[in-house]
C-alpha cells in the first residue's frame, strides 16, 4: 500500500491503523466506486492455476499452454492459445476468439487485436475428402493440390486473396460449382475468413 495513502488515513484516527484494515477500507471504497478491477498478476495467477493440460475426459477444459506476464512493464505475451475440442463446428473457435478479446478488454482495458490464426488444415482436408463425391474422380487430386497449397499460405492477407482465386477458378468449371458453394459456405461464411 502507497505510503502516502497509509498517512492521510492514519492522519484521520487517534487509533492505529493495521496494514489488514487499510488494505480492507480501500477495497471496500473501491468496491462502492469501480467495477471488478483485475491486475496483470491476476491473470498471471489464473494462467498459473489453468497451466496444467487437462486430461482426455476433460477435453472442454481451458489450460494455458505457455505465457509470460511482465508485472514491471504490465504487459501480457501470450504464447499460444489452444482450443481442443471434438466440436468441430466455427462457432466454438469464434465463441473462444471473443471471449478472448473480450477478457483482454476487461483485464487490461485495451482492445486485443488477433495477429496470427493458425488452423487444422489437416482437418479442413479430411472433411472436405468426406465431400468429394461433389468433384468428378478426374478433378479431385486438382482439388486437393489446391486445398495443400492454400494452407501453406503465410499471412491472412496471402490466404484469403488465395481463397477467393481458388473459388473463382472453381466456379469457372461446371463440374467444381457445387463444391466450391459447399468450400465457401462451410469455410469461408462460417468461419468469417475473407
Amino acid at each position: 500500500m502507497p505510503l502516502t495513502v497509509r498517512l492521510a488515513i492514519q492522519n484521520e484516527h487517534s487509533d492505529p491503523v493495521s496494514s489488514s484494515q487499510l488494505t480492507n477500507l480501500l477495497l471496500y471504497h473501491r468496491s462502492l466506486s469501480r467495477p471488478a478491477i483485475y491486475s496483470v498478476d491476476d491473470l498471471r495467477i489464473w494462467c498459473q492455476e489453468h497451466s496444467t493440460i487437462p486430461d482426455s475426459n476433460a477435453l472442454h477444459d481451458v489450460f494455458v499452454s505457455r505465457f509470460y506476464v511482465n508485472s514491471c512493464e504490465q504487459t501480457i505475451h501470450p504464447y499460444s492459445i489452444t482450443l481442443i475440442s471434438t466440436d468441430e463446428a466455427a462457432s466454438s473457435y469464434t465463441d473462444v476468439l471473443q471471449t478472448l478479446k473480450q477478457t483482454v478488454f476487461d483485464v487490461t482495458g485495451i482492445t486485443h487485436q488477433v495477429k496470427y490464426r493458425m488452423g487444422d488444415g489437416g482437418n479442413v482436408l479430411s472433411k472436405c475428402r468426406e465431400h468429394r463425391k461433389m468433384v468428378p474422380v478426374d478433378k479431385w487430386e486438382d482439388i486437393e493440390r489446391d486445398l495443400l497449397t492454400i494452407q501453406l499460405s503465410f499471412d491472412d492477407g496471402v490466404f484469403q486473396r488465395g481463397v477467393q482465386l481458388l473459388l473463382k477458378r472453381w466456379r469457372e468449371i461446371p463440374d467444381l460449382v457445387i463444391f466450391a458453394n459447399y468450400f465457401e459456405e462451410q469455410w469461408v461464411v462460417d468461419l468469417k475468413i475473407v
